[in-house]
């Protein structure tokens, strides 16, 4: 641990992201980090900007603001000694960020900072450092797949091997591959999907196979989503679902909701009616991830961009 004196002991950090905002505070104790307060709005200020060039809407960019602001004033109580406003993919890839940032100013009177694939990813290695299950000794990969881009992270002997952000996400692809989002996702538009993402792993990803006891680790919403309706189905809690998703559960969840119109999404069991879009697309990224890496399951975590920075902010690596 680093030294204390040079930390704040609270503090929050709030990620915008491209289809919800979210807030995690936290503080110091001796035995590590204490969750405070932990809180998604959704809202998603990539809504109609993959176009060319990519620009938010005033209106993405008035309701992501006042977001912002409604989820800072919700921790006015806390006692935060030091808040981090940070972005991700959406936001790198608007040619009206600057717009954005200064929207974001006025609102909270808090800079906005706009982290590179790389600050990315390498925040949700120290994010998934903080998951009591992980060994860190033992070879594992981290997957982190959003709206805008897909971070991996492959750690092996205690080290990190490799490191890097594509631009896989989730809203990104649907965009790209799916011209009438409100329809069932055709076997055309999920090769599409698939053979795009084989392409980018070839160029970004080692060629080489990873080893055979390699744990693959996933973290952000079609991850927690995918768990949550695997309990949904169970009749139990989130928590009380296992963390292991079976490649082949993710394969018959993807292919019964790419079957369905949106509208009937929306009604599916479990399912965020605001995701029914895009987690199709996304768990059609994950499987051809599976391909490439040779994964058999993921296993899911919570410990993602947001705790890697508060454990960062509160000197807790």
């Amino acid at each position: 641990m680093k030294n204390e004196d040079s930390h704040p002991s609270r503090a929050g950090v709030i990620d915008v992201g491209s289809n919800t905002i979210k807030i995690l505070a936290g503080e110091r104790t001796a035995e590590g980090m204490k969750i405070l307060f932990d809180q998604t709005a959704e809202c998603r200020i990539s809504e109609g900007m993959y176009s060319e060039p990519p620009r938010f809407t005033e209106v993405a960019m008035e309701q992501s603001a006042l977001a912002i602001r409604g989820l800072l004033e919700q921790t006015r109580e806390l006692g935060l000694e030091t808040i981090q406003v940070l972005s991700t993919s959406a936001v790198r890839d608007a040619e009206n960020r600057k717009e954005f940032t200064q929207k974001v100013v006025e609102q909270t009177g808090l800079p906005l900072a706009i982290l590179t694939g790389e600050e990315e990813a390498q925040g949700i290695a120290n994010g998934i450092a903080q998951e009591p299950a992980v060994n860190a000794m033992a070879p594992y990969t981290v997957s982190d797949l959003g709206g805008g881009s897909l971070e991996w992270i492959f750690r092996n002997h205690g080290r990190i091997e490799k490191i890097t952000s594509m631009q896989l996400g989730a809203v990104r692809m649907l965009n790209r591959c799916l011209p009438d989002a409100t329809a069932p996702v055709s076997p055309s538009a999920k090769e599409a999907i698939r053979s795009h993402c084989l392409e980018t792993f070839r160029r970004h990803l080692p060629a080489d196979p990873l080893p055979t006891d390699c744990m693959h680790w996933g973290t952000g919403g079609a991850f927690t989503i995918t768990r949550l309706l695997l309990a949904t189905e169970k009749g139990i809690s989130l928590k009380e679902q296992s963390q292991r998703i079976p490649i082949d559960e993710i394969q018959r969840i993807e292919a019964t909701l790419s079957a369905l119109p949106l509208a009937e999404r929306q009604n599916y069991p479990g399912l965020p009616p605001t995701r029914a879009d895009i987690l199709p697309v996304a768990l059609i990224i994950i499987q051809a991830l599976a391909e490439f890496s040779r994964a058999q399951a993921f296993h899911h975590s919570f410990c993602n961009l947001r705790m890697g920075r508060l454990a960062s902010l509160l000197g807790i690596l």
